[in-house]
């Protein structure tokens, strides 16, 4: 596994975008810490992602989400990007909590298959409940990711501080 890019937010942003990312990989693992800043929802927050800047209806997503009492799922087969519900908290969770996400992508520089990403993300909300969080999504294209763009739902932004790590395996 080797690094390829880091970025840590200095001041809040609405988006972050790994561009330019070179196909000499097998896959792709990519670690996110991060805080949006919606106070709405002690839930946590939606961490949306797009592949090549595509925002056509070709994403496929589905969540289970678990946690301060609640258990929700939920499931979009016709999107402009991959919904991640629940994934990052926010300013209604604990104060100074960032979520700890891990994403895979399989095969992202082949121009045969269809991209596949699975994850999972964990917080403690203002309870002290842990929130455990897993997902998957699919790009139907058969295009090399070159570029990847996290945005949080809503209207908010991610937080100084939040951190987003890609690196290449195999």
């Amino acid at each position: 596994m080797k690094q390829i890019a880091k970025a840590t937010l200095s001041t809040s942003a609405n988006s972050v975008t790994f561009s330019s990312i070179p196909g000499t990989y097998k896959d792709l693992q990519i670690y996110i810490s991060a805080r949006g800043s919606d106070t709405g929802t002690t839930f946590g927050d939606i961490l949306r992602i797009r592949l090549n800047g595509n925002s056509s209806s070709s994403y496929s997503w589905n969540y289970f989400y678990s946690g301060n009492g609640a258990v929700d799922d939920s499931y979009n087969f016709n999107d402009t990007e991959i919904d991640w519900h629940y994934a990052i908290p926010t300013n209604g969770t604990t104060s100074g909590v960032f979520s700890t996400t891990d994403i895979y992508l399989t095969n992202y520089a082949s121009t045969t298959r269809k991209k596949v990403l699975n994850g999972s993300s964990a917080f403690a909300n203002t309870t002290g409940i842990y929130c455990i969080y897993s997902a998957d999504g699919m790009w139907n294209n058969t295009s090399a990711v070159t570029s990847i763009t996290f945005y949080q739902g809503s209207s908010g932004n991610f937080q100084a501080g939040s951190t987003f790590s890609l690196f290449g395996i195999g």
